[in-house]
């Protein structure tokens, strides 16, 4: 891995060109894959794979230099994220940086960086990037060939086609429904159900043959475990079979697994039966729905959002205001944003009908919530607006509601399809992702939040926060010859910045908003003040800060260069400081 005199290195991190794939799950797999059988991807020999306790121990000589190598591998798969963790020859102890190969999407990619394991802060790479290029054809090209598969079995995974006309709680519920009355959705006799602490002990006949498996129910991430016992209790086949709800797209996914570390392990069952079970499952839940209306109606919320962060979410939403074609079928060329005082204006032309749609659009971040309301002949503004808003837990939900009059806030049955809606939640959802992705980066990007602060209560963490306005020194920040004076409605501070070449000195507008719970510093250049602020804001649900940057005319947020460790050493000077003594 020693960088070449001609070649680059990876460096801080190296992306991957798009890559032709049918789905991220497929892309997982193949990592899964190079976890077990590295020599399919790298010249390496003499492979020995361990399962232990949460990762694969791997043991192996790389062919170009002889060395012998150890690492233990952790499976991040709700990130999509495989992590390398090599192990000192001496201490047998795992060194203080792990590498890490994640997976992007919109479009699909590989992302490849070394960080620390203590503060997840990215360090430099030596490693090739011709090499890591090899690598990255190798695994493209096992994709293609689980995509050529025809054996016909689950194999490392099975996804599903999407789901269309069913809810996401609908089908929830017939997969729940499934684990007490199986035989409404496969064949099977001699059912025995038994609750017992956490998980359902079950008794079962399959092609005349009895076994007893226990089945647990994981609500946060939709999915279903099934693990084959022995009559003493004992771990029968050493994995579980999983039966997994994704959404955005709403698609099952089926797929086996170690008990011991976590990595899926191959399954032989048919794809053709697990299909059978999704028609079924597919089947019930459309009984469960009813005759459900192909409008938007009063209202329609998404599926639950796991995939991002809340604030991801609310970047997301902000992106899309000013870039529409992000997640509405509209001409990217015929978009014109005008911004006004608290509002933007928005005209675009509709692709499917080319019809011109001119709106007003409102940001009240504080009550997550952005509005749409059109204009009509004249320039006057619509009787009603739409509504996009984030609840909790996180979801998204759009309605249509009146504005003014003696039913201003009732709710309107919006004629909009259904379906227009759902692909706005999903293509939002995408956008949040990799939005959320990027804050992986040494900079704070579109916000950083913290740890989940569970020590201090919310009025100490915010007490913390309000004094750190006045001695930003003890918060992690190096300066000096900080002065403060009071101005109508805002606090006007000045500061030396000692990491600063020349050590300037640096004026900033500071406003506190305890409703809200947000202090914006905006700063002052020849005696204006800029058109972008820096946001410290406390969030709840679980209580933490968060930093980012926005312009200040339409609250939407900017790629904030600032490093990433400047915000971690102001977060935990605010919890230190609000620790209960």
């Amino acid at each position: 891995e020693k960088r070449t005199a001609a070649g680059a290195a990876v460096g801080l991190g190296w992306t991957s060109d798009e890559l032709a794939v049918s789905s991220l799950p497929a892309l997982w797999r193949a990592l899964g894959l190079l976890a077990r059988n590295p020599e399919k991807f790298m010249g390496v020999s003499k492979v020995v794979v361990a399962d232990r306790a949460g990762y694969i121990a791997r043991a192996m000589t790389l062919n170009g230099t002889g060395k012998r190598t150890t690492e233990h591998i952790y499976s991040d798969e709700r990130n999509y994220e495989m992590v390398f963790r090599v192990v000192d020859g001496l201490s047998k102890r795992e060194t203080k940086h792990e590498r890490v190969i994640a997976i992007k999407e919109s479009p699909a990619r590989l992302e490849f960086y070394q960080r620390h394991v203590a503060d997840g802060c990215r360090m430099y790479w030596q490693a090739p990037v011709e090499v890591v290029k090899e690598f990255v054809e190798a695994l493209q090209a096992q994709v293609a060939k689980f995509e050529a598969d025809e054996s016909e079995a689950v194999g490392l995974g099975f996804l599903a086609p999407e789901i269309r006309g069913s809810s996401h709680d609908a089908v929830w519920r017939a997969m729940v429904a499934s684990i007490r009355e199986p035989a409404r959705f496969f064949d099977c006799s001699d059912v025995e159900v038994e609750d017992c602490a956490g998980f359902v002990r079950r008794g079962i006949r399959v092609n005349g043959r009895a076994y007893s498996e226990l089945v647990r129910t994981d609500e946060r991430r939709n999915e279903i475990t099934f693990h084959k016992v022995g009559e003493d209790g004992e771990d029968g086949e050493g994995v579980e079979r999983v039966v997994a709800l994704r959404s955005h797209p709403l698609q099952l996914e089926f797929f086996q697994r170690s008990t011991t570390d976590g990595f899926r392990v191959h399954w032989s069952m048919p794809q053709s039966a697990v299909l059978s079970a999704c028609d079924l499952y597919v089947r019930e839940a459309a009984r469960m729905d009813g005759a459900r209306r192909p409008i938007i109606g009063y209202g329609i919320g998404s599926d639950p959002i796991r995939e991002c962060s809340h604030d991801a979410l609310v970047a997301a939403i902000k992106d899309s205001v000013r870039r529409p074609w992000k997640v509405l079928d509209v001409e990217a060329s015929s978009c014109k944003i005008v911004q006004h005082e608290g509002f933007i204006e928005r005209v675009m032309r509709m692709k499917a009908t080319g019809e011109i749609s001119h709106e007003r659009v409102t940001v009240d971040e504080e009550n997550s919530e952005i509005t749409f309301r059109k204009y009509e002949e004249s320039h006057r503004l619509s009787s009603t607006e739409r509504v996009l808003v984030i609840r909790h837990p996180l979801r998204l939900e759009m309605y249509e509601r009146v504005v003014s009059g003696e039913a201003k806030g009732a709710r309107t049955d919006w004629q909009a399809p259904y379906q227009v809606a759902r692909t706005v939640f999903d293509r939002l959802v995408g956008l949040a992702r990799s939005i959320g992705r990027s804050s992986g980066r040494d900079v704070v990007g579109y916000g950083l939040a913290s740890r989940p602060i569970s020590g201090p209560s919310e009025a100490a963490v915010w007490k913390s926060m309000v004094r750190s306005v006045r001695i930003p020194g003890e918060y992690g920040m190096a300066v000096d010859r900080v002065t403060l004076r009071q101005m109508p409605g805002y606090l006007q501070r000045r500061m030396r910045l000692l990491e600063r070449p020349g050590t300037p000195t640096m004026t900033e507008n500071v406003r506190v908003f305890p409703a809200a719970r947000e202090i914006t510093y905006r700063p002052v250049v020849q005696g204006e003040e800029a058109a972008e602020e820096r946001v410290f804001a406390l969030r709840a649900d679980p209580l933490r800060c968060e930093l980012f940057s926005r312009r200040t005319d339409d609250q939407v947020r900017i790629d904030w260069q600032a490093p990433r460790t400047l915000a971690i050493d102001i977060f935990a000077s605010v919890e230190a400081v609000a620790a209960p003594k």
